[in-house]
């Protein structure tokens, strides 16, 4: 799924850290949230899109997850750990490397090594 992130908002966690309400309009015209956690693992991804969304760039993403809630109360959800790929002023972050799957020769890349590159794309945009 390919959303646009219209809102973040960050309250402190009951864990220690914050956690962030990431709200989305997605492409299919409804609205969509997702929170994410600094002490979770997959912040490490989450954080440079955060921070450039704050900065006032235009943060589209794409191959989101949609979790659906059995709960009729209760709307629809962007899954945290999803693969999401970053699409920014045209550029498709799988046609510079992020996020890609290794072949499997090829160990897998670490968080920080995740993060220092999805932040020099940001910042070269």
């Amino acid at each position: 799924m390919k959303a646009k992130i219209t809102k973040i908002s960050k309250s402190p966690s009951n864990y220690g850290g914050f956690f962030y309400y990431v709200f989305f309009w997605g492409f299919d015209g409804k609205a969509y949230r997702s929170c994410v956690a600094s002490g979770m693992r997959n912040f490490a991804k989450w954080e440079p899109v955060i921070e450039a969304f704050k900065d006032g760039k235009t943060m589209v993403l794409d191959n989101l997850q949609l979790v659906k809630s059995n709960d009729p109360k209760q709307k629809d959800f962007i899954n945290a750990d999803s693969l999401f790929v970053l699409i920014q002023d045209g550029v498709d972050s799988r046609q510079v490397g992020l996020f890609n799957e290794p072949k499997t020769d090829e160990p897998k890349i670490s968080n920080e090594e995740a993060r220092g590159r999805i932040s020099a794309v940001l910042a070269s945009l």
